[in-house]
């Protein structure tokens, strides 16, 4: 009988290993997979706040003229900027 039950004991040890691994591997699909939800949400947000500036730069330099227009779409050109590098 000892043998037995030194067998069902390395049995249940080995199935508790296996079940944290599996644990583990899980928790490291899951949590790649809401990386890559925050990576496309994050580029979504950023293409629109480009998008975004990109039209209020175009349409205030139309609108305001001398030394204030062209700093201000100096500051905004440097936001796009700032904007494509993330």
């Amino acid at each position: 009988m000892d043998i037995v039950e030194e067998l069902i004991k390395r049995a249940q040890k080995e199935l508790q290993k296996i079940k944290i691994q599996t644990l583990g591997k899980t928790g490291t699909v899951t949590s790649y997979q809401q990386r890559n939800k925050r990576q496309k949400k994050t580029n979504l947000v950023s293409e629109t706040a480009k998008n975004s500036i990109s039209n209020n730069s175009s349409e205030l330099k139309a609108a305001i003229k001398g030394k204030f227009g062209d700093k201000l779409s100096d500051t905004f050109d440097h936001q796009k900027k700032l904007l494509a590098h993330l």
